[in-house]
């Protein structure tokens, strides 16, 4: 089956948190915390073909005070809910840790506070072929 390609998973994860980040007011200041472009999907939790790739991304939300923490993941939270993600994981109130995947799309984003009070927003792509086609058997 085809799926989007990599640059379009690439394009469309960094735009989840973008979007998400700049309903936020005042936005914070995105500090990238980890990106990868093409993960192989070795052990896919969907069951589907090898040769399939993902990408994943996250950062930290700077410039946010501690005891603002609660109200700026319910507001990515309302942002993720009105824009066709899913509620699949909420932590709260015993860890600040909200996990939603997209209806139409299968991505995965999460929200979370770290023991040290900073908060992180990331993303990853279901598996999709490099090219958006499965590869040729030989």
């Amino acid at each position: 089956m085809n799926t989007i390609t990599l640059q379009e998973a690439n394009n469309r994860a960094e735009k989840y948190i973008q979007d998400a980040v700049a309903s936020l007011q005042p936005p914070p200041r995105l500090e990238i915390l980890s990106k990868f472009e093409n993960s192989p999907c070795d052990d896919p939790s969907d069951h589907g073909p090898r040769g399939r790739v993902f990408v994943s991304r996250s950062y930290w939300l700077r410039d946010v005070p501690t005891e603002r923490n609660g109200e700026v993941i319910d507001a990515v939270v309302k942002w993720w809910t009105t824009h066709d993600f899913v509620v699949t994981g909420d932590k709260r109130p015993g860890a600040n840790l909200v996990l939603v995947e997209n209806k139409t799309d299968s991505f995965r984003m999460s929200v979370e506070e770290s023991p040290n009070g900073n908060l992180s927003i990331g993303t990853d792509s279901p598996c999709v072929w490099p090219n958006g086609t499965p590869i040729p058997k030989p």
